[in-house]
């Protein structure tokens, strides 16, 4: 009986399995149910046998975009994305406009959530795993539509549920596609949210998810860098704007943790070498037989000036060198080894290669990682803040996923710049 419904099933639904390849019939809890919509792990369509007519009409008129959160209809050419429930009198809902784009025109709107929305959002239910997408945005329809069934069935409704259900699900629509190109598609989102933002400060923007909806893992991090903390702690007055800096690091956004965290060794490289080069010329000055030997120590002087003409990359790879514990920054590593032994590919083209191998040993790692390391650390600063170097695909642009793979690298870069602050 189960393998019979779910034939007949995909003979019903073939029209969505062709425009929707990556999903699949199934049962979840004993639920006839669309597996991956979206292909996302984290949610499923149920199909009950009271909705299902309705249902498989129509899912066969729609595609489910894995880069969005929102459903494309075939027919129309329009796509819309999934927003929240809103008032009645919303000046969202007057919010009309063209959009000029490549010699396209394209109708703009915020508008009620289609039937097919709403079917879809009264459907779905939760897996148990977790992705970067937020369930599609289909929570607070879900919501909605369940105090919408409390009321036909005449069931209690509280206070809240009331207010709720005083709203209106929207959706921001796109009308005017020929057909789905998700990299059209892309492209007009990108420029419509600048503009959007542009105009109003406030407005809402097109969420554009990572190629794949992978499930969310987590990266370890080294949680004590001792087997146990001190028992008694204490440390010298350290510079205000390192300790400004790497508390501030600690505070903000992932992109931005990463930039912060690189200012303090840009800081510090600057400041420690010039501090190092006074004292080694002060050392010389004190010198008893200075004049008896001018030629000697004009020469050593030179030598330490010649420190001060380093690039900053150089200056940057010299302080990580002299002030941290490789086998520290090897503890936050050996955290996720499998992901520094592969190549990283960041949205916007940028690619890091492995900065270890399966093999790496700590004595390997602390024999080759000066100047490795650092150049990677810099090589994605760079990343992050040339927008220039984009078109030779030196790019991180700023997304969910990039945050994610950014991370690991996080922990390092924070490692090495609490170091130097500890030194400094």
């Amino acid at each position: 009986m189960s393998k019979e419904k779910i034939d007949e099933l995909e003979q019903q639904l073939l029209p969505f399995l062709e425009n929707n390849p990556y999903s699949k019939i199934d049962f979840h809890e004993d639920t006839p149910s669309i597996i991956k919509p979206w292909n996302d792990d984290s949610l499923v369509i149920n199909i009950f046998e009271s909705f299902e007519e309705d249902l498989i009409k129509y899912l066969n008129s729609v595609l489910l975009p894995q880069r969005f959160s929102g459903i494309y209809h075939l027919e129309e050419g329009k796509m819309e994305f999934i927003f929240v429930p809103i008032e009645k009198e919303d000046s969202l809902f007057e919010r009309e406009f063209e959009f000029s784009f490549e010699g396209k025109e394209y109708k703009c709107s915020y508008k009620p959530a289609t039937p097919q929305l709403k079917i879809i959002g009264a459907m779905f239910s939760l897996t148990g795993r977790e992705t970067r997408t937020n369930y599609r945005n289909l929570a607070s329809l879900n919501y909605y539509v369940n105090v919408l069934a409390k009321e036909v069935m005449e069931e209690e409704i509280d206070e809240k549920d009331k207010e709720f259900r005083e709203l209106v699900p929207a959706s921001f629509f796109i009308e005017g596609f020929d057909d789905f190109d998700e990299n059209k598609m892309i492209d007009v989102s990108k420029h419509l949210n600048f503009l959007m933002s542009y105009y109003d400060r406030s407005s809402a923007v097109i969420i554009m998810h990572p190629e794949e909806a992978t499930e969310e893992t987590t990266f370890g991090q080294l949680e004590l860098i001792r087997d146990k903390f001190p028992k008694k702690l204490q440390i010298n007055k350290k510079d205000s704007i390192l300790l400004d800096l790497v508390l501030t690091a600690n505070e903000v956004e992932t992109r931005l943790q990463f930039l912060y965290f690189y200012q303090i060794l840009e800081y510090a490289s600057f400041y420690f070498l010039d501090r190092q080069i006074k004292f080694e010329i002060g050392k010389i000055l004190n010198t008893p037989d200075l004049l008896s030997n001018v030629k000697n120590y004009t020469g050593q002087i030179l030598d330490i000036l010649a420190q001060d003409r380093k690039e900053d990359e150089a200056k940057i790879v010299s302080i990580i060198d002299d002030v941290c514990n490789p086998k520290h920054i090897w503890g936050e590593i050996e955290q996720n080894k499998e992901f520094f032994c592969s190549e990283t590919e960041f949205e916007g083209g940028f690619k890091l290669s492995p900065i270890i191998s399966e093999k790496t040993s700590f004595e390997d790692f602390k024999a080759m990682w000066i100047p490795k390391l650092p150049h990677t650390i810099r090589k994605i600063r760079n990343a992050l803040v040339h927008g220039r170097e984009s078109r030779q695909g030196f790019h991180i642009v700023h997304s969910k996923s990039n945050d994610y793979l950014l991370q690991p690298y996080i922990n390092i870069i924070k490692r090495i710049a609490e170091e130097i602050v500890m030194h400094f």
